[in-house]
């Protein structure tokens, strides 16, 4: 009985393990919209209105000014900062109104490991001007949005 229990136990542990890595994998299928600008379109998720949120995996340029932002930010926040290779960011975009905000920022090294995290507690709207790194989001995101012709009855 205690052999048919552990092998029960280990065969549970094997498949929970299993099903979670492939969980896991499942939300790294990355979609490119720009040069360095990827979106998690799995994670593409309606709140309200013309509101979606996602998450969003940048890979700066290292001699870009976000980049320099990113690694003075991490400096102060009293983490390592030198092998910083791309952020990611759970991104809130209001399609209606073309505007977006960030509630979360992860700080990541080339082999996934997180340097750090910031998390927003009231961030502002910013509005999505043409040709910004969100302009590609912001389409792709709202493609539906943009092409729903207006509802024009009556109630």
């Amino acid at each position: 009985m205690k052999r048919f229990l552990t092998g029960t136990l280990f065969f549970f542990l094997i498949s929970f393990c299993a099903y979670t890595e492939r969980s896991f994998a499942s939300t790294e299928e990355w979609t490119t919209i720009g040069n360095g600008v990827y979106i998690n379109e799995e994670t593409l998720t309606h709140i309200t209105g013309s509101i979606h949120s996602l998450w969003i995996k940048i890979v700066p340029d290292k001699d870009s000014a976000l980049y320099a932002r990113s690694r003075k930010l991490l400096r102060e926040l009293g983490k390592e900062h030198a092998s910083l290779e791309y952020m990611g960011y759970l991104t809130e975009v209001d399609c209606m109104n073309g505007r977006f905000r960030e509630l979360t920022a992860m700080f990541y090294r080339k082999d996934k490991n997180i340097l750090g995290s910031l998390q927003k507690e009231s961030p502002a709207w910013q509005e999505i001007k043409n040709g910004n790194m969100m302009t590609g989001v912001y389409r792709t995101v709202c493609e539906d949005f943009l092409t729903t012709e207006p509802y024009e009855g009556t109630c």
